[in-house]
């Protein structure tokens, strides 16, 4: 037991600030890794910290970290006026989601500019006048590290963004791009980088050539090397000799190739192919940059890396000139939806099962039809990649352990050991482990050098969510968004009359998809990819129709206290998807999925398959029968609006009587009379075309119909016509936009 006068001498102790009797220059450095927003809270500590965010060498100002983007834009305001003038700024990491406001642009480019001699880190990223940034860009001779990530204001959106030629950055040695355009020079290639004489780290991320087809990427200091993702380029020549490490493109193109004298210097190789463009030509891509590394001396795949460079025909008959110096092979295990990489493992197998005997064509055949699934290590692909370096360990890593069944990939490359919470698990280089027999479906020999392991085919079990996180390699971000523009534009063409689409549409879709894509999506695909949109997105509007949950739109977050959320997902455990982030593409999904009748679009026709999980019946039915009256508070407070939150909130009563729906408008008194109107006849219109597609009427809503009706009001300035073209990228606003009458248009028009 403690003594009473120890315990008093310890309590005091745990009483005092000891982080406040630290120096300023520590206090500095700590709060130097917070974002500016959290820097200047800790003003309220006490009196020590009242001042001391001014002096920060750091400003990290991103506007997710803000519930609207007018909050943001005040707050860089302010803190670029009550910095401390006298304090060198050392780092400025800008991100701005969608258009920045240029008058708040210019002002942090100007101070940017009058701060620039100490200035060493810069990110930007953003949607603005890229003449401006790079302009401010160029004055800063100190900078040794570059991010930009830059897009066009507005409605231009797909206009080039080319990196000068005359950038002059001495002391530069990091450097990440996204979204420019290399322009060619005389000897008939882009070298956008031999400036930087000091470079050591590159990025390049959706970029690509112009007046040229060559890109060249000469540095004698350049040690790592990331991502390549360039269009219309045929060739990457690089000229690269300290070059260590190097993270391959993600996307295969088949028409790009990496040559030159930089690959033979590479010691470590990262590379991470996605599942969708699973063929044998993207396998004989992966398999010509294996042929390439002669020196590497560590490489990470991930499995689906190599169930594609399993495609290729004979693989095991090829011998590898390459990969002799290899100690380390790491595979990252990535769980992937049963696509089209998933259909084309199976066919190989069942062929390679099939030129042994039919009967065990026949096992196999059934075996899948079971649910077996093709294994995440494909048989023999370890030993092959390590037929020159046969001693190399291999280590296999996880972050989803329960989608893997552990035991049999460890077996399937001979006795692996569970080693980490992670699930690593490391094989040794040689083994005396008998392999388990081999099943149904082996696959043909291995190289001669290694024994053949073990093919085990995983199970995979039957999952029953409705959150679109299992297929997010299948379906990146903007696959997911084309393929929900592309409905929502036949929605608005009328061709969702009955809540569903037809046979002919799917079709059509499917299409559309892999043409917008370069992909290979089969139609089953898609209709399973909308039936886990509809079911996130039931579960999302059934969680806004509580009492205490709101949503921002702006930064998609929803907003609720954590009693709340306790209560909710004690009932409601599925909707904890939704704490951190909410329902990408709501808005959309809500013109697809909540446009027609609601009983219709919750009908399965005939030409449509059944949801493939128990869940969407479930959610069905709880849509259903929700209260006949529902409310819904949403924060909608855009880089379109600059009002305050507080001054635009609008309640909107939906209420569903028989099938059909009507939309009350209740405008708190707060609000200014403008947005009450604009956003009244809005909601007004919307309500026009909800009641037209409960009657099967098709109403035209594609961007070219609204151009057209704005082209027919005279009188309207070219500012206005701007700003309204930037309104018709959001589907909402062009549907509210037909659905008005001439006189409303004009309103609405003449108060943007």
């Amino acid at each position: 037991m403690i003594p009473p006068e120890k315990r008093a001498r310890h309590d005091n102790d745990d009483s005092q600030d000891r982080l406040s009797d630290l120096p300023d220059c520590i206090l500095l450095h700590i709060l130097s890794f917070l974002n500016s927003k959290h820097a200047v809270q800790t003003c309220l500590l006490s009196t020590r910290w009242n001042h001391l965010w001014k002096r920060i060498h750091t400003l990290i100002l991103h506007s997710r970290d803000f519930p609207t983007v007018k909050k943001f834009a005040m707050f860089v305001s302010n803190i670029l006026t009550l910095r401390n003038t006298s304090t060198a700024l050392h780092t400025l990491d800008l991100y701005r989601h969608g258009d920045i406001e240029p008058q708040l642009l210019k002002n942090i480019l100007n101070y940017v500019s009058s701060h620039n001699t100490h200035l060493q880190e810069l990110g930007i990223s953003l949607n603005g006048e890229t003449r401006l940034i790079m302009s401010c860009v160029s004055s800063c001779r100190a900078l040794t590290s570059l991010k930009l990530s830059l897009y066009p204001r507005g409605s231009d959106s797909y206009t080039e963004i080319l990196f000068p030629k005359s950038l002059n950055l001495p002391l530069l040695t990091s450097l990440d791009l996204t979204n420019f355009t290399f322009c060619g020079g005389e000897n008939g290639c882009a070298e956008p980088f031999s400036a930087f004489t000091k470079l050591n780290s590159l990025v390049i991320c959706s970029c690509n050539v112009k007046n040229t087809q060559i890109l060249s990427i000469s540095s004698e200091t350049l040690l790592k090397l990331n991502g390549l993702d360039i269009c219309n380029c045929a060739k990457v020549e690089l000229s690269t000799p300290s070059l260590c490490t190097f993270n391959f493109p993600r996307r295969l193109d088949l028409d790009l190739k990496i040559c030159g004298s930089g690959l033979s210097s590479v010691k470590q190789v990262n590379i991470d192919a996605p599942d969708y463009v699973a063929s044998a030509k993207h396998g004989l891509v992966l398999l010509s940059w294996l042929q390439d590394l002669a020196n590497v001396e560590s490489l990470t795949v991930t499995s689906i890396t190599l169930q594609i460079l399993s495609l290729v025909p004979d693989l095991f008959k090829v011998k590898l000139s390459s990969l002799c110096n290899l100690k380390s092979l790491e595979v990252e295990l990535i769980s992937f939806d049963y696509g089209a990489l998933a259909r084309i493992m199976e066919r190989v197998m069942l062929q390679k099962a099939a030129a042994k005997s039919r009967k065990e064509a026949a096992k196999l055949r059934k075996a899948f039809k079971a649910g077996l699934k093709p294994p995440p290590i494909p048989d023999g692909i370890i030993d092959f990649l390590r037929q020159n370096s046969p001693s190399t360990e291999v280590n296999i890593i996880t972050k989803d352990t329960s989608r893997f069944d552990i035991k049999q990939v460890e077996e399937s490359i001979k006795g692996g050991k569970n080693t980490s919470y992670r699930s690593q698990f490391v094989t040794p280089a040689s083994s005396s482990a008998v392999p388990a027999p081999a099943a149904e479906s082996s696959s043909a020999a291995a190289p001669a050098s290694a024994a053949p392991p073990n093919l085990n085919l995983c199970c995979a079990e039957k999952t029953t969510t409705n959150v679109d996180n299992s297929d997010s390699t299948l379906w990146p971000d903007f696959v997911t968004k084309a393929f929900i523009d592309i409905m929502v534009d036949e929605v608005t063409k009328g061709y969702m009359p009955t809540g569903v689409f037809h046979t002919g549409t799917w079709t059509s879709m499917t299409t559309r998809l892999n043409s917008i894509t370069n992909c290979s999506y089969e139609k089953e695909q898609l209709k399973a990819k909308l039936h886990r949109l509809r079911a996130m997105f039931l579960e999302f509007y059934s969680l806004l129709q509580n009492t205490g949950f709101t949503w921002n739109a702006e930064t998609n977050t929803v907003i609720a206290s954590e009693e709340v959320w306790q209560n909710h997902l004690k009932t409601h455990d599925k909707a904890s998807q939704f704490q951190k982030k909410g329902c990408d593409h709501y808005k959309l999904l809500e013109i697809i999925f909540n446009k027609n009748n609601e009983t219709e679009v919750l009908h399965h026709s005939s030409v449509q398959d059944q949801p493939n999980t128990d869940i969407e019946h479930e959610l069905n039915n709880q849509y259903l029968n929700i209260e006949s009256v529902n409310n819904a508070h949403v924060d909608n407070d855009s880089s379109d609006n600059d009002n305050d939150s507080s001054d635009n909130d609008i309640q909107v009563v939906q209420i569903i009587r028989s099938g059909k729906q009507k939309i009350q408008v209740k405008d708190h008194s707060s609000m200014k009379e403008s947005t009450s109107h604009e956003v009244g006849d809005a909601l007004v219109a919307r309500a026009k075309i909800v009641e037209a597609s409960s009657s099967h009427l098709t109403v035209d809503c594609s961007l070219t119909k609204c151009v057209v009706a704005l082209e027919e009001i005279r009188d309207i300035s070219d500012d206005i016509f701007g700003k309204a073209l930037e309104k018709f990228k959001d589907p909402d606003w062009r549907e509210m936009f037909i659905a008005m009458s001439n006189d409303r248009r004009r309103g609405w028009l003449l108060r943007l």
